[in-house]
């Protein structure tokens, strides 16, 4: 029972910000992008429910060394198997 308990009440919390509300969002966070300056931080924009990449900012290769293409064609599943499985573990753990 918790689990539809917890599902309706967030079902209830996403009605309330329209999809034209949300788009405009995540515009204006990959907007924001081309002014952040090159440096050891980046962001990803994610959909949880397809586990995909909606958008990985610019810096994700600087910061990472990878590229940002096969993680948007590979997803989540992608970046995950990037780390070594003690890392994983440890990251899990703490």
């Amino acid at each position: 029972m918790k689990k539809d308990k917890a599902y309706n009440r967030y079902k209830e919390i996403f009605k309330t910000h329209s999809q034209l509300e949300k788009n405009d969002h995540v515009k204006k966070l990959i907007e924001l992008d081309t002014f952040y300056p090159v440096d050891s931080t980046f962001f990803c924009i994610v959909n949880t429910s397809t586990q995909s990449f909606e958008y990985i900012s610019k810096n994700f290769k600087a910061c990472t060394g990878l590229n940002p293409e096969p993680m948007l064609e590979g997803g989540i599943e992608y970046f995950v198997k990037q780390f070594h499985q003690k890392m994983l573990n440890y990251g899990l753990e703490h």
